[in-house]
């Protein structure tokens, strides 16, 4: 029911917008986990962090609005979540854009910097019960 009601709701904003841009998406970075709850913070200059690659393969669009503004949601497959996915709201335009979201799985909050509708950084942050505190850092380059 709950999914009906999101769908419902960004029906109309997904029809005012001023232009779409479907594209596929590469990323590649690392995660930075603190397995004990810790401050992860306080981790990054101590040994109580550990280090894991990722990647991830992603189908996206991004809404442009007239008043500056996007909506951008992507969905794919991951290593080592298997998929992934992502939704987020920000300010911008083709040429460069910052990006505020959510993560469902895992569950993180993200902020992403686009240059050029090309490349992307994104930083994310989460405590996903089955990890402790998680930071991931990707780079992604994006695919018209």
């Amino acid at each position: 029911m709950k999914k009906i009601i999101f769908i419902i709701f960004l029906l109309p904003i997904l029809s005012y917008s001023q232009s779409n841009e479907k594209y596929k998406e590469f990323n590649f970075g690392v995660i930075l986990i603190d397995p004990f709850y810790s401050n992860l913070v306080d981790g990054l200059f101590s040994d109580d962090f550990e280090v894991y690659p990722g990647a991830s393969f992603l189908f996206g669009k991004t809404h442009y609005f007239n008043n500056n503004t996007l909506l951008d949601y992507q969905a794919g497959f991951a290593f080592p979540t298997v998929v992934t996915g992502k939704i987020g709201f920000g300010i911008g335009n083709s040429d460069f854009a910052t990006v505020v979201g959510v993560r469902p799985w895992p569950p993180t909050a993200y902020l992403q910097l686009s240059i050029n509708q090309k490349t992307n950084f994104s930083i994310e942050y989460g405590e996903p019960e089955m990890w402790g505190d998680a930071l991931i850092i990707t780079y992604g380059i994006r695919f018209y």
